[in-house]
Protein backbone atom coordinates (compact mmCIF):
# COMPACT_ATOMS: atom_id res chain seq x y z
CA UNK A 1 0.00 0.00 0.00
CA UNK A 2 3.32 2.14 0.70
CA UNK A 3 4.20 1.79 -2.89
CA UNK A 4 0.80 2.74 -4.24
CA UNK A 5 0.96 6.17 -2.32
CA UNK A 6 4.57 7.04 -3.29
CA UNK A 7 3.86 5.67 -7.04
CA UNK A 8 0.73 8.01 -6.85
CA UNK A 9 3.15 11.06 -5.60
CA UNK A 10 5.98 10.09 -8.00
CA UNK A 11 2.89 10.15 -11.34
CA UNK A 12 1.24 13.81 -9.76
CA UNK A 13 4.62 15.12 -9.76
CA UNK A 14 5.42 14.29 -13.37
CA UNK A 15 2.54 15.97 -14.46
CA UNK A 16 3.02 19.01 -12.35
CA UNK A 17 6.27 19.43 -14.18
CA UNK A 18 4.84 18.39 -17.19
CA UNK A 19 1.99 21.09 -16.94
CA UNK A 20 4.21 23.94 -15.83
CA UNK A 21 6.75 23.43 -18.19
CA UNK A 22 5.31 22.99 -21.57
CA UNK A 23 7.06 24.55 -23.64
CA UNK A 24 10.71 23.02 -22.55
CA UNK A 25 8.86 19.67 -22.96
CA UNK A 26 7.62 20.62 -26.59
CA UNK A 27 11.30 21.64 -27.35
CA UNK A 28 12.92 18.69 -26.62
CA UNK A 29 9.69 16.34 -27.79
CA UNK A 30 10.92 18.67 -31.37
CA UNK A 31 14.93 17.78 -30.64
CA UNK A 32 14.05 14.07 -29.81
CA UNK A 33 12.05 14.27 -32.95
CA UNK A 34 14.78 15.16 -35.29
CA UNK A 35 17.35 13.09 -33.33
CA UNK A 36 14.81 9.91 -34.09
CA UNK A 37 14.58 10.93 -37.59
CA UNK A 38 18.16 11.63 -38.54
CA UNK A 39 18.90 7.99 -37.01
CA UNK A 40 15.92 6.14 -38.91
CA UNK A 41 15.27 7.82 -42.36
CA UNK A 42 16.91 5.53 -44.89
CA UNK A 43 18.25 3.18 -41.81
CA UNK A 44 18.48 0.23 -44.63
CA UNK A 45 20.89 2.28 -47.42
CA UNK A 46 22.84 4.49 -45.04
CA UNK A 47 25.10 3.06 -44.45
CA UNK A 48 25.93 0.80 -47.36
CA UNK A 49 26.40 -2.66 -46.56
CA UNK A 50 27.29 -4.35 -43.60
CA UNK A 51 30.18 -5.15 -41.98
CA UNK A 52 30.89 -8.43 -39.54
CA UNK A 53 30.03 -7.12 -36.38
CA UNK A 54 26.63 -5.68 -37.58
CA UNK A 55 25.68 -9.55 -38.84
CA UNK A 56 26.96 -10.95 -35.66
CA UNK A 57 25.41 -8.70 -32.61
CA UNK A 58 21.79 -9.73 -34.04
CA UNK A 59 22.89 -13.29 -34.54
CA UNK A 60 24.25 -13.51 -30.81
CA UNK A 61 21.19 -12.21 -29.39
CA UNK A 62 19.03 -14.28 -31.46
CA UNK A 63 20.75 -17.32 -29.90
CA UNK A 64 21.04 -15.92 -26.65
CA UNK A 65 16.98 -15.91 -26.66
CA UNK A 66 16.62 -19.07 -27.88
CA UNK A 67 19.34 -21.22 -26.28
CA UNK A 68 21.19 -19.19 -23.53
CA UNK A 69 24.31 -19.23 -25.24
CA UNK A 70 26.11 -17.16 -27.81
CA UNK A 71 26.72 -18.27 -31.28
CA UNK A 72 29.20 -21.03 -30.33
CA UNK A 73 26.46 -22.73 -27.82
CA UNK A 74 29.94 -22.91 -25.55
CA UNK A 75 29.59 -19.76 -23.51
CA UNK A 76 26.52 -17.80 -21.77
CA UNK A 77 26.84 -14.15 -21.73
CA UNK A 78 25.05 -14.70 -17.88
CA UNK A 79 28.03 -17.10 -16.59
CA UNK A 80 30.45 -15.68 -14.42
CA UNK A 81 33.63 -17.38 -16.18
CA UNK A 82 36.09 -16.87 -18.81
CA UNK A 83 35.19 -17.64 -22.05
CA UNK A 84 36.77 -21.42 -23.63
CA UNK A 85 39.95 -20.60 -25.30
CA UNK A 86 38.95 -22.14 -28.74
CA UNK A 87 36.24 -19.28 -28.69
CA UNK A 88 37.57 -17.05 -31.29
CA UNK A 89 35.62 -13.89 -30.79
CA UNK A 90 33.26 -12.73 -27.42
CA UNK A 91 30.94 -10.12 -28.59
CA UNK A 92 29.41 -7.79 -25.93
CA UNK A 93 27.01 -9.37 -23.34
CA UNK A 94 24.33 -6.24 -22.93
CA UNK A 95 23.47 -6.02 -26.45
CA UNK A 96 22.42 -9.89 -26.35
CA UNK A 97 20.83 -9.57 -23.58
CA UNK A 98 18.71 -6.24 -24.09
CA UNK A 99 17.72 -7.20 -27.62
CA UNK A 100 17.43 -10.74 -27.72
CA UNK A 101 13.53 -10.48 -27.53
CA UNK A 102 13.41 -7.73 -29.93
CA UNK A 103 15.99 -10.14 -32.61
CA UNK A 104 13.56 -13.37 -31.93
CA UNK A 105 10.78 -12.21 -33.37
CA UNK A 106 11.59 -10.03 -35.89
CA UNK A 107 12.69 -11.08 -39.40
CA UNK A 108 16.57 -10.26 -39.78
CA UNK A 109 17.24 -7.10 -42.49
CA UNK A 110 19.81 -4.37 -42.54
CA UNK A 111 16.74 -2.35 -41.14
CA UNK A 112 15.57 -4.61 -38.15
CA UNK A 113 19.43 -5.26 -37.22
CA UNK A 114 20.09 -1.61 -36.76
CA UNK A 115 16.64 -0.16 -35.48
CA UNK A 116 17.45 -0.91 -31.76
CA UNK A 117 20.28 0.86 -31.68
CA UNK A 118 19.15 3.53 -33.65
CA UNK A 119 16.24 4.08 -31.26
CA UNK A 120 19.05 3.74 -28.66
CA UNK A 121 21.03 6.38 -30.20
CA UNK A 122 17.60 8.82 -29.80
CA UNK A 123 16.65 8.18 -26.84
CA UNK A 124 20.72 9.23 -25.61
CA UNK A 125 19.50 12.74 -26.51
CA UNK A 126 16.76 12.53 -23.75
CA UNK A 127 19.10 10.79 -21.43
CA UNK A 128 21.68 13.82 -22.07
CA UNK A 129 19.01 16.03 -21.35
CA UNK A 130 17.47 14.77 -18.00
CA UNK A 131 21.50 14.82 -16.52
CA UNK A 132 22.41 18.36 -17.91
CA UNK A 133 19.36 19.72 -16.92
CA UNK A 134 20.28 18.11 -13.07
CA UNK A 135 23.17 19.66 -13.58
CA UNK A 136 22.57 22.88 -15.76
CA UNK A 137 19.83 24.93 -16.26
CA UNK A 138 16.56 23.81 -18.61
CA UNK A 139 18.33 26.00 -21.81
CA UNK A 140 21.54 24.57 -21.52
CA UNK A 141 20.00 21.50 -21.05
CA UNK A 142 17.97 22.14 -24.38
CA UNK A 143 21.18 23.35 -26.33
CA UNK A 144 22.74 20.10 -25.19
CA UNK A 145 20.36 18.01 -26.14
CA UNK A 146 20.22 19.80 -29.78
CA UNK A 147 24.10 19.52 -30.20
CA UNK A 148 23.52 15.97 -29.54
CA UNK A 149 20.58 15.21 -31.82
CA UNK A 150 22.75 16.82 -34.93
CA UNK A 151 26.24 15.92 -33.73
CA UNK A 152 27.52 13.37 -36.62
CA UNK A 153 29.44 11.25 -34.71
CA UNK A 154 26.89 10.43 -32.93
CA UNK A 155 24.39 10.17 -35.74
CA UNK A 156 26.73 7.53 -37.51
CA UNK A 157 27.11 5.47 -34.59
CA UNK A 158 23.40 5.18 -34.11
CA UNK A 159 23.26 4.01 -37.65
CA UNK A 160 25.02 1.14 -37.21
CA UNK A 161 24.97 -2.01 -35.46
CA UNK A 162 27.49 -1.87 -33.11
CA UNK A 163 28.09 -1.73 -29.20
CA UNK A 164 29.46 1.30 -29.10
CA UNK A 165 25.56 3.52 -28.89
CA UNK A 166 24.55 1.23 -25.82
Amino acid sequence: VVYGKEMKKYINSIITIISKNKTTILFLLLIVGIALAARIVLLDKIPTGMSDDEISFPLVARSFFYTGKDLSEQWSPLSLVKPPVNIVTVFGKVPSIIFSPYFANVNLSMFSARFPYALFGGLFVLIMFIISKKLFSTKVALVISLIIAINPWSIFFSRTAYEAPI
